[in-house]
This record gives structure tokens, C-alpha cells and sequence, in this order.
């Protein structure tokens, strides 16, 4: 559903009652929908719902109190909720009680949530996280994060931490111990350091696979030698915007042949 000016709470309510093999939604820029719509969509939604998805919807915003009914929807693998200004802590502890078995969790641009709606979600899901998109969420800081990895680490396979701007080296230390399946790490713009990746090319659990430092201003040439170690697991590295210099790119790029280094 995209752009659909007519469509509201009322309709969203019908349509989850009448669409009863649905797996999957996208709203997008639908901008009557609020957040007592969605509960109701899913308290009413079918079985075998996996995935809901709402983009730049601005009707989706904090509710002063929760429904005296809440949905749980054990069901649902797959979140989506990008670019939603309005939604913020409080909304997003409601959606970690109704959302239990969630595996893929997109939260890009949510530059209002902080790590006191973040905790909640992450000690409520049940099932370990395997997907996590935090890009632009610029007011979590380490403490999420650790606590997500050490919670979830098992499972983890792709984080983003891109924008996220209070993220340091500490992340990359609870990282470093506690992701084992990590496979894709977007460190982009986060304030970490050479130390940082010296704890993650030191990790003796981590294959990734792909590794992002894109414009993290504290990672210089003194990361080449600590780069340079990183398992053959890897196979994508993003240098970009960073104070390495084209000379240790080119030493890196023999020590890592194997590797496309973007530069």
C-alpha cells in the first residue's frame, strides 16, 4: 500500500479481517495510519503473517496510552519500520511485547529512539535476531548495542550501525566476544577507532564477510597492519572516506588479494 491517502485505521482493520493468508504488508507513505490501526491489524491479521513493513508513514507516532487488549503475533519474523519520525521509545516497548519471534528487525532512521526503547525490545525477543538494521538511529549508544550482541550473538548474521554517530571501539569489544555467525558488519560514520579494529581483526570467533568503515574519521594507517590480518572469510571491505591513505590501500590490497577493497 503505497500513497494510499484513503486508507486508515478503520480499512487496515477490515483488510486484516478479510485477508486471512496474508503474509506479508508494506505501508508506505500512508499517512492516516497510526500506530492503534496497526495494533488492531494485527490483532486481527492471519497465522501466518511473517512480515510487516512501514516506510514514512507520519501518522505512525507515540500513543499515550497502550490498548487494553494487545495483540501478540508470534508469527511475525520480519519489521520494518523506517523513516517514521513520530515513533519513538514508547512505541517501540509496545512493539517488543507483541512481537516476540521477530528475526529481522529494520529500524533505519529512527534518529528518536534511544536505548531505553531499544533494551526492552531486545530482552523480550524470544527468538535470536539474525538480521538488524539500526542505520541512522544516532541515539544508541554502546550500551544497546552490547546488550543486543550478547543477547542475540548466536544468531546475528547482518548488523547495521551506519550513522549510528555514539557508537565506539566499546561495541566492537562486546562484538568481538559474542558474534559468532556475524557474517555483515556497517560500521560507517560510528566514532571508532584503530583500537576498534585491532579487537575485531584479533577475534578469533568472527568470520565476516563483509566490513564497513566508511567514513569512521578515527580509523587511520595505523589499522592497515591489524586490516591486513583479517581472516579469508573476507570478502568486501569499505574504506572509504577514512585517513588511511592511497599508499597502505595499495599494501592492503596485496595482503588481502583476495579481498574487494573499495577505497
Amino acid at each position: 500500500l503505497r500513497k494510499c491517502s484513503q486508507i486508515s485505521d478503520v480499512l487496515l482493520k477490515d483488510f486484516a479481517e478479510s485477508a486471512k493468508v496474508l503474509e506479508s504488508l508494506q505501508v508506505e507513505e500512508c499517512n492516516r495510519v497510526t500506530l492503534v490501526g496497526i495494533l488492531a491489524f494485527l490483532l486481527n491479521c492471519s497465522p501466518k503473517f511473517k512480515a510487516l513493513s512501514l516506510v514514512k508513514c507520519v501518522g505512525i507516532k507515540d500513543i499515550c496510552s497502550a490498548p487494553a487488549q494487545l495483540p501478540v503475533c508470534k508469527s511475525l519474523r520480519s519489521l520494518t519500520i523506517k523513516h517514521c519520525p513520530g515513533f519513538t521509545d514508547a512505541s517501540l516497548a509496545v512493539v517488543g511485547m507483541i512481537c516476540p519471534h521477530l528475526e529481522n528487525l529494520d529500524l533505519s532512521g529512527l534518529g528518536a529512539v534511544t536505548d531505553n526503547g531499544l533494551l526492552p525490545l531486545i530482552r523480550s525477543s524470544e527468538s535470536g535476531l539474525v538480521n538488524v538494521d539500526l542505520n541512522g538511529c544516532e541515539n544508541l549508544t554502546d550500551a544497546a548495542i552490547s546488550a543486543l550482541v550478547k543477547a542475540h550473538g548466536g544468531s546475528l548474521a547482518h548488523l547495521s550501525l551506519e550513522s549510528c554517530s555514539k557508537i565506539t571501539d566499546a561495541s566492537l569489544f562486546a562484538i568481538s566476544e559474542s558474534c559468532y555467525e556475524l557474517a555483515e558488519l556497517d560500521l560507517s560514520n560510528c566514532m571508532v577507532s584503530d583500537y576498534g579494529v585491532a579487537v575485531l581483526a584479533s577475534a578469533a570467533g568472527l568470520k565476516l564477510r563483509i566490513l564497513s568503515l566508511s567514513g569512521c574519521l578515527k580509523v587511520t594507517q595505523k589499522s592497515v597492519p591489524f586490516l591486513g590480518s583479517m581472516p579469508a572469510s573476507l570478502e568486501g571491505l569499505n574504506l572509504q572516506f577514512n585517513f588511511i591513505g592511497n599508499h597502505n590501500i595499495a599494501s592492503l590490497e596485496k595482503q588481502l588479494w583476495w579481498c574487494d577493497i573499495l577505497a
